[in-house]
């Protein structure tokens, strides 16, 4: 599982032109499963997004976590992170779950977040989305759970 995490200001998704979830303070999370991930990943990465401190003190050091800042995660479904282009021109997905299955991780994540004490808005599973945000940095990490297995 992937999580790409951008630190805003504010971020929103929108489907057929209207606004699905909205945040201003806190991070947009571009999250990719892949085949064989697991809960064990959903609770490895909610676990490290939680207490992360991406956010600066009065020394402008990364110190705070979202959680300390009030912040929202807006969470959004992305299966292109699994999108394989060393081949072709064109991507291949082979790597990303099937949409069913994904689903229900991506809704396990969504809830697990929730869990930790983080304010969730989410994108839309299996649509298109146009996604607007303010990254503020820019503060842009990428989370692997398979690091979390090694």
């Amino acid at each position: 599982m992937l999580a790409v995490i951008q630190k805003v200001s504010s971020a929103s998704v929108e489907v057929s032109s209207k606004i699905v979830g909205k945040i201003s303070c806190g991070y947009c999370i571009l999250l990719g499963i892949k085949e064989g991930d697991t809960d064990n990943d959903i609770e490895y990465l909610a676990g490290k997004i939680s207490k992360a401190k991406l956010f600066p003190d009065e020394n402008g050091r990364f110190k705070k976590s979202l959680k300390e800042m009030s912040g929202e995660a807006l969470i959004i479904p992305q299966y292109t992170l699994y999108g394989d282009l060393k081949s072709k021109n064109s991507p291949s997905f082979t790597y990303a779950m099937s949409p069913d299955k994904a689903y229900v991780l991506f809704q396990k994540f969504c809830i697990k977040m929730k869990e930790k004490g983080i304010a969730v808005k989410e994108g839309k599973f299996r649509e298109f989305m146009k996604v607007n945000l303010v990254n503020e940095g820019p503060v842009t990490f990428i989370l692997d759970s398979d690091h979390a297995k090694t």
